[in-house]
């Protein structure tokens, strides 16, 4: 890489920190609101994070003396456990991990009270994550699973939900041990991705639903590879096709452009997709969900217009949730009862809530 590139990129990545940070400071309302709630997430630039910055945003704009402040600081288990515990207001929750909390198994089995807790838990929408994958530098010449022996790579922090099941994935189909054949980084999001940038880091896993501003920044100067399944892998692999469409799952593809002219690939790389959803506790008042829920809902189009996304090919891309994030999908996955304020607005718009998740009061 020439030193003017190096200097480009450090300047980019320099402006994006500076953003980053502005835009995580703007989550909530620009006053303190009469009741003020907090809702975990994680780092900006998740599909987690899009989802629940605009439900933070469109409830501390349109609900009424509500104000939602988030705090993108921990891992997604530790983040239910407190949430069904009422020490968080609202959550980003996987609708497959709720059943390995209800049993205390992993990634829960830290918690000796998860199980309990559990049932503490009242949803509120559904959304799905992005498609997870392994984008590569080129140069790394890493093509496949087996590839990655002797290389440093991130697949989530370390006690992640998604970390572990990466790592079964690529012992599975690859035969390599994690921490024997390669190494795996314990880094932040934002660590790991700043690490790719610079060259330190030969893979990262990413779980966004558009490229996060670090990767385009890389894929600008240097060649990248997803590294993944093709459709031929899923044809001639029927265990496969269920492993990555289990339930809460289904098979999602990155098409060949995903990162523009400077991703090297020559057919789609197929992983598996993850039900997400938002979540509340039962303590919550009923009113309070009810003008969250409608205001997130009734001014939904803001948060489609405002994130329009631009491809690296500069093509301006429709934003995916337009497609994902929608209320007559709300109840999908869903593994807990409804909030009786969430419930309230779906029948107030004619939706038909199934028999399981009826709020108990």
């Amino acid at each position: 890489m020439t030193g003017t590139a190096a200097k480009f990129i450090a300047l980019l990545a320099a402006a994006l920190a500076v953003a980053m940070v502005l835009t995580s400071a703007k989550a909530g309302g620009t006053g303190r609101a009469e009741s003020v709630h907090t809702m975990s997430t994680f780092e900006p630039g998740s599909t987690n994070y899009e989802v629940t910055d605009a439900f933070a945003r469109l409830v501390s704009k349109y609900a009424p003396g509500i104000e939602v402040d988030l705090e993108a600081t921990e891992a997604l288990p530790e983040a239910m456990v407190r949430l069904a515990d009422g020490k968080l207001d609202y959550s980003a929750v996987v609708w497959t991990l709720v059943d390995a909390m209800s049993k205390g198994s992993h990634p829960f089995d830290r918690f000796p009270d998860a199980a309990e807790k559990s049932t503490n838990l009242r949803g509120i929408f559904y959304f799905p994550t992005g498609v997870p994958h392994l984008l590569t530098l080129e140069d790394e010449g890493i093509r496949s699973f087996r590839d990655l022996r002797g290389k440093r790579i991130f697949v989530g922090p370390a006690n992640g939900t998604g970390t572990r099941f990466f790592t079964d994935l690529i012992l599975e189909y690859a035969g390599l041990q994690a921490g024997t054949d390669y190494e795996l980084a314990e880094l932040t999001f934002t660590q790991a991705y700043d690490q790719f940038l610079d060259g330190s880091l030969d893979g990262v896993f990413y779980f966004g639903s558009a490229p996060r501003d670090q990767v385009k920044i890389a894929s600008i100067a240097r060649k990248v590879r997803v590294v993944g399944f093709t459709q031929s892998d899923l044809r001639s692999n029927p265990e496969l096709v269920r492993k990555l469409s289990g339930p809460g799952f289904r098979v999602g593809c990155i098409p060949t452009h995903f990162y523009g002219p400077n991703q090297i690939n020559d057919e789609p790389q197929c992983y598996h997709q993850i039900g997400l959803g938002i979540a509340t506790h039962e303590e919550m008042p009923d009113d309070v969900v009810y003008a969250a829920t409608k205001a997130f809902w009734e001014n939904i189009d803001e948060f489609y217009e405002r994130e329009e996304w631009e491809n690296l090919g500069g093509t301006v891309i429709q934003n995916p949730f337009r497609d994902q994030v929608k209320l007559e999908n709300a109840l999908i996955g869903m593994n807990v009862p409804l909030h009786p304020g969430a419930a309230r607005y779906y029948r107030e718009k004619g939706l038909l809530i199934p028999a399981d998740l009826v709020p108990d009061h």
